[in-house]
């Protein structure tokens, strides 16, 4: 919330104006409970209660995932606050994350039901990383990360789909919010610095540069109504109905205001940021090592997972996964592709030569989208306990890759589906995203966690492991089910996934947990995919900025495919597969490691003869 100084010219004019100007910059309604408040809050409660009241307060301490999920109304506050981003803000989550994790281990576990247990150890496991003075802080290795800008741009896709737009209250809280977005920008300058002084920088051409080039509009104070800000605020107000008279000039002056005045000042100043540490990056790729490095790694992969699983047993699993699903794939080319070539490259010739898979436009797409939709939710009934009753809204969205979006739980909006606008669409690859994002992926483990009596934390998304991992199991009980036989360009799509997945984990963990050089990573990569080495290179850089990006998705599938083999081994004619799925879906999300106990328990209630968890 800076304000730039001015110059002595101006003085006279400005200490008359400095004080209108000032009153006009609002401030959030409330703040989150200091530390003492917070365990005064949580000291003499049973364990359910102290589960469920330190998951509202660690949400207290993130606003952005506050308005997100619709929880303003339950948490008792206004959607006028950002998440800050401050290394103070961080040392002070840190304390109140030690704090409470103190505190819950003062609870006797042997005394816990299974419920309890699961909800203390995720909640455990979500502390612990935050306090932990580990090379693995989850606030310093994202901010150096040269595809994401430091994630500042995801402020875009919050805004235009997550922002509450349904009142006058809902604008002013947007402007609120706005006259905080520089001081967001301000603590990633502190953190993108933090990495600079360790070395860590991306490369000069194809990362910094490439991210001041992003953000030129964002900066832009020529022409206001052009600046990315200025059209979201403008769309939000005429989502509102029955404004008072003279709010919605009102509105587009303090829109201005603070675009002028605070937004793109903020923004200019990380380009300058950047413009300084150009001369600082390397040209080439940044192969600068994390200094206790490889034990980063193992400590991402564990708080991002949820796993202790080491990066060999990964590796092993991805190198055998790749070459079964190779196996498979080459076993569906006839004459006309080549199967030496790289197994994308063969996925290609398969693609146009064999089953002249076609391109189609956006209205074809919703068409197709709706119906494999419509279908997935039809079928629902033998694969689940309970599914979600009506589709998502399909919606097209200026982001890379397709996203589903719940229903707020303030049911102020309908749970989404995102698609990537474009022109032209691949026919094939519809189904695996439609199966992955709704049915049954992301859409059936967000509702059934919804529809059940567990912390409020764990009906939330945190573990990625566990997420993406249901999407894409979910994307194999598709082809268990027979839902792509009919379509064999969607199950050809379904098996590059998969392998392009299982491909990239393997090259990870070679890379980053194994101690793979770059031109052993490169090599490997080859085998698969048909590129130029030296676009690989560029490519596989990513890694060391984005560790577990992909690994996320791979692993939990696994896991999951693991535990349900070994459930119908052990089970044969009396396993149920909707049981099953309930079994490993009621406790929301959770670290990957507490399935196998969740499927321990599923077992023994079986051969019991009460099934029902």
């Amino acid at each position: 919330m800076r304000r730039k100084i001015p110059t002595l010219a101006y003085g006279l004019v400005m200490l008359l104006l400095i004080p209108t100007a000032l009153a006009a910059e609002p401030s959030p309604s409330w703040s989150p409970p200091l530390l003492d408040e917070l365990l005064g809050t949580l000291s003499g409660l049973s364990i359910d209660e102290f589960v469920e009241q330190a998951s509202k307060q660690l949400l207290l301490r993130m606003p952005t995932r506050i308005i997100a999920f619709g929880l303003a109304d339950q948490l008792q506050v206004r959607n006028d606050r950002l998440t800050p981003t401050s290394n103070q803000d961080w040392l002070e989550l840190q304390a109140m994350a030690r704090a409470i994790d103190n505190q819950l281990s003062e609870y006797e576990s042997a005394d816990f039901t299974l419920s309890q247990r699961i909800s203390a150890e995720t909640l455990h496991e979500i502390l612990q990383p935050i306090y932990e003075n580990s090379a693995a802080s989850p606030t310093f290795w994202p901010f150096v990360n040269p595809t994401a800008t430091c994630e500042l741009f995801q402020l875009d896709r919050f805004f235009e789909f997550m922002f509450p737009r349904t009142s006058a209250d809902d604008l002013e809280d947007f402007i609120t919010i706005l006259w905080q977005v520089d001081d967001m920008i301000d603590g990633w300058m502190e953190e993108i610095e933090q990495a600079a002084t360790a070395g860590i920088l991306p490369p000069r051409t194809m990362g910094l540069q490439a991210t001041k080039d992003l953000l030129i509009t964002y900066r832009e104070v020529w022409n206001i109504e052009q600046h990315p800000y200025y059209s979201m605020g403008m769309d939000l107000l005429t989502s509102v109905e029955k404004l008072p008279e003279g709010y919605s000039e009102d509105f587009g002056n303090r829109l201005v205001e603070v675009i002028s005045d605070s937004i793109a000042p903020a923004f200019n100043r990380l380009y300058q940021k950047l413009d300084i540490l150009m001369h600082r990056a390397p040209w080439t790729m940044n192969w600068q090592k994390h200094a206790a490095w490889p034990e980063y790694y193992r400590q991402v992969l564990r708080h991002t997972l949820g796993t202790a699983e080491s990066p060999e047993a990964i590796h092993a699993a991805a190198i055998a996964e790749v070459m079964r699903l190779s196996t498979e794939i080459r076993s569906l080319s006839n004459a006309a592709v080549d199967t030496d070539a790289p197994i994308a490259s063969l996925v290609a010739d398969l693609h146009d030569k064999h089953y002249h898979c076609s391109a189609i436009d956006a209205q074809q797409l919703l068409d197709t989208v709706e119906s494999l939709m419509s279908a997935a939710y039809q079928s629902a009934g033998s694969l689940f306990q309970w599914a979600p009753e009506q589709t998502p809204a399909v919606i097209f969205g200026n982001q890379l890759n397709p996203c589903f979006t719940p229903s707020p739980f303030d049911e102020s909006k309908a749970a989404t589906f995102i698609i990537p606008q474009s022109t032209t669409y691949n026919a094939a690859g519809l189904a695996v995203m439609v199966y992955h994002e709704t049915i049954p992926g992301h859409d059936v483990q967000t509702s059934v966690a919804r529809q059940q009596d567990i912390p409020l934390i764990q009906q939330l998304n945190g573990w990625l492991g566990y997420s993406e991992g249901w999407a894409e199991y979910a994307c194999r009980l598709a082809d268990d089910a027979g839902w792509y036989d009919a379509d064999p360009c969607s199950r050809l799509a379904f098996l590059e996934q998969q392998l392009t997945f299982a491909a990239m984990t393997a090259i990870e963990t070679g890379l980053l947990g194994l101690e793979w050089s770059l031109q052993e990573s490169v090599a490997y990569a080859q085998t698969i995919f048909d590129v130029p080495a030296n676009a690989l290179t560029r490519f596989l850089s990513d890694f060391f900025y984005e560790p577990a990006k992909y690994t996320v998705y791979f692993v939990g599938r696994i896991m999951i495919l693991e535990q349900r083999a070994r459930a119908m081994g052990e089970l044969g004619n009396a396993f149920s597969l909707a049981e099953f799925h309930q079994a490993i879906l009621q406790y929301g999300n959770i670290p990957l490691r507490l399935i196998e106990e969740l499927v321990d328990d599923y077992i023994a209630r079986v051969k019991e003869g009460s099934p029902e968890g």
